[in-house]
């Protein structure tokens, strides 16, 4: 059989797939028309668990489990003159009284400039101020969603309603940012925003974006890395610029030393709480998984012990396979004939190189995921890297849940293992099936990256 064969017989099975999806989507078929209704029935079945899900966050004792809680406390502690970076426990006794269950033993992690987008969140009750902040994070979503399904070429209102409304209650990490209160839903936007703009030439509107990104959360402070290595400097000077300009201003409210405090001793301090859970699929758990084992002082869940005993080297075997991996994929960004292509790596990296990466976070890659399927379009989906995507957005749509089940069983415990357990470090690994889907993804993008007009 000769490579043209070979080549037919791919072309073939490709298109066979999309005659499958328009025939599902078409055909007057009884069978056609069942498996049509069967897609559209679990999808709603999905779609009203999750919307149950999000109603019942709001009842007692689920709202105070929420993790918008630290952005009301830092809300009400910046309007009341207090430190905002006190235990989350001393403010929740201070603001809230009594709670009928734990939080979280440490101050939050989230930047000072976090006050200023939720000040006014302080002013309301924290049943009020957790619906607010639930409906405005459905706002971000529903915005950025559009914007990425118009980019995709998706006009028509029915479709860009129903895609939208399909992607936000379906999936996994929205499902998971929208039941805890997180920010990934605001970060999003704005590097939505961000990419758009950038794109556009719009380098100070982009920049701006971008440095309201970085203000938010850290995370997206690798793209302020990959502007300056494209010398993109109206952009760069804009980001930075923003980013200051949003910690003077919080700096104003709560004190200089107490925003320095956070930065030199409240971020790290509080990472190496979690750098060995094993929900956490960043890179920087690498080192601490193979030398100091899975756990968590604060989280309960699967602990497994190392694969060498050397805790001495944990963080800077952690440090070093971060780092080469930013540095390749800054190189893999910089060389890309594409912006977009660039933009979706660097997605990926920032990830990748975070000290911690919770489901939620992969909201954000939803940007690299359109850029790979408009590049596979254009590229009439080639057989195995249209295979590939679709197993890595599936792979996302695996909750945590279903990793820790995963694990029960693969340890031999069974099903309803119980939050805490001890397996192999083998079994372990498969809680870093995100990281490896993360990494395919950016593959993905560097390999679709289209040649140059």
């Amino acid at each position: 059989m000769d490579q043209t064969t070979v080549d037919n017989r791919g072309a073939d099975q490709v298109g066979g797939i999309i005659l499958i999806i328009k025939r599902t989507k078409y055909s007057r078929e009884p069978v056609m028309v069942t498996f049509r209704y069967f897609l559209i029935f679990t999808a709603a079945i999905l779609g009203i668990a999750n919307m149950r899900m999000w109603w019942q966050s709001f009842s007692i004792p689920h709202i105070f489990k929420k993790d918008f809680i630290q952005e009301f406390l830092i809300s009400k502690s910046v309007l009341d003159g207090v430190n905002p970076y006190l235990p989350l426990p001393v403010l929740a006794d201070r603001f809230l009284g009594p709670l009928p269950n734990l939080i979280f033993p440490h101050p939050t992690p989230h930047p000072p400039p976090v006050a200023l987008f939720c000040l006014p969140l302080g002013l309301m009750s924290y049943k009020h101020a957790a619906i607010v902040w639930f409906l405005f994070e459905l706002i971000c979503l529903s915005v950025s969603v559009v914007l990425l399904l118009r980019w995709l070429g998706v006009e028509k209102r029915g479709a860009l309603a129903s895609l939208s409304a399909l992607l936000i209650l379906v999936w996994t990490p929205i499902t998971y940012e929208l039941l805890n209160g997180q920010l990934t839903a605001l970060l999003f936007f704005l590097l939505v925003g961000a990419w758009q703009a950038l794109r556009s030439g719009k380098d100070i509107r982009g920049g701006i974006f971008l440095g309201a990104a970085v203000a938010v959360k850290l995370v997206p402070w690798p793209l302020i890395i990959f502007l300056m290595l494209r010398r993109n400097w109206r952009a760069t000077y804009a980001a930075i610029s923003t980013t200051i300009v949003a910690n003077v201003a919080v700096a104003t409210l709560i004190g200089f030393d107490r925003m320095a405090h956070y930065y030199l001793k409240i971020g790290s301090s509080v990472s190496e709480l979690y750098h060995s859970y094993y929900f956490n699929f960043s890179l920087w758990t690498m080192g601490w998984r193979i030398f100091d084992g899975t756990g968590s002082q604060v989280l309960s869940g699967v602990n497994a012990p190392p694969l060498f005993n050397a805790p001495a080297i944990a963080p800077i075997i952690s440090l070093a396979i971060s780092f080469a991996m930013f540095i390749i994929g800054l190189a893999f960004a910089f060389k890309a004939r594409d912006f977009d292509t660039s933009f979706g790596i660097v997605i990926c990296l920032m990830i990748l190189v975070s000290p911690i990466a919770w489901n939620h976070h992969l909201i954000t890659t939803l940007i690299p995921f359109v850029i790979v399927v408009q590049n596979l379009s254009f590229l009439k989906w080639p057989r195995k890297e249209t295979y590939i995507t679709l197993c890595i957005f599936f792979t996302f749509c695996i909750p945590p849940s279903g990793l820790h089940e995963l694990i029960s069983l693969l340890a031999g415990i069974g099903l309803g293992g119980g939050l805490v357990q001890t397996c192999s470090f083998t079994v372990a690994l498969v809680s870093l099936l995100p990281t490896i889907a993360l990494l395919g993804l950016l593959w993905l993008v560097w390999r679709r990256d289209r040649p140059a007009p």
